[in-house]
């Protein structure tokens, strides 16, 4: 592979608009004028540079997370995730599993925080579904059952709460994990 060929494949892997990618262009061909002035081979500076190909992943896992940082949608989450997966074998064992788990217990949370204020509600109206004939149940005192109804439903708001700050924590771990790792697989330690 020369110089050109380098230049091309990359061009045509970025995933950018045109003047992120005459940018990252410009830098690349001024890469190699200064190898060249230092006295390496096209070669030579190609074997420094690395694959074009990862080089273009690792731009595009980049910009998707910045775009996710600037709008923590569902997709854009989702998309920063998948580009990270994408640059190498740890990121799809650690990132993939990490993310799986975390979303697993985040569903868990809000599903938990949905079947307490439920329950509360069924207790609210529990009265008076107990003079329907084909409906039975405990035999509570009117105050108790009030009451219950008040403990679920506001357990059920408050793990709906608490499940909104993990997400955001997990969202700020998730980020900050793919950050770091872009971070050191550019070789900016």
């Amino acid at each position: 592979m020369n110089k050109k060929e380098f230049l091309n494949i990359l061009y045509n892997n970025l995933k950018l608009n045109s003047e992120e990618k005459e940018e990252i262009m410009y830098d690349y061909k001024e890469h190699f004028d200064i190898g060249i002035k230092n006295g390496k081979n096209e070669k030579e500076i190609i074997k420094e540079l690395g694959d074009p190909r990862k080089i273009a992943k690792q731009y595009s896992a980049s910009e998707k997370l910045e775009k996710a940082k600037e709008n923590p949608s569902v997709s854009n989450i989702s998309s920063a995730i998948i580009a990270a997966l994408g640059l190498g074998l740890f990121n799809l064992i650690f990132v993939l599993g990490f993310a799986l788990a975390g979303v697993a217990i985040l569903f868990s949370f809000i599903i938990i925080s949905v079947v307490f204020i439920f329950s509360g509600g069924m207790f609210l109206i529990s009265p008076i579904l107990s003079y329907l004939p084909f409906v039975t149940g405990p035999n509570l005192p009117y105050i108790d059952v009030f009451l219950l109804s008040i403990i679920f439903i506001s357990g059920g708001l408050l793990a709906f709460r608490g499940s909104v700050y993990l997400n955001k924590g997990f969202y700020h771990i998730m980020y900050s994990y793919m950050k770091k790792n872009i971070e050191i697989i550019k070789g900016r330690n």
